[in-house]
């Protein structure tokens, strides 16, 4: 796989969490699960591996989060935590 030219740093990515405005309103169940992701997983390691001497290809997988009110507020302390720990260390994550 080939090197992107350039990488955006963490503090240009994490000013914010953004969580969706309420519950999904569905009746189907949740798809995504532990087995999922391991096989998205899986399917990444394999198209690695076979196209080993290529550089032309990305290959990436997404599954969606499912949150909770009390989720949102534990991972927005958690942001606020981790941006005072950078800021303490002379980053700025803003």
């Amino acid at each position: 796989m080939s090197t992107p030219q350039t990488l955006q740093s963490f503090s240009e990515n994490s000013s914010a969490i953004i969580f969706s405005p309420g519950e999904l309103d569905s009746d189907e169940p949740p798809l995504e699960s532990n087995l999922h992701l391991r096989q998205i997983l899986l399917l990444i390691q394999c198209l690695e591996w076979f196209w080993q001497d290529r550089d032309n290809f990305f290959a990436a997988g997404n599954l969606t989060i499912y949150t909770e009110r009390q989720q949102q507020e534990l991972a927005e302390r958690k942001l606020k935590q981790l941006q005072a720990r950078l800021k303490a260390l002379g980053i700025e994550s803003e």
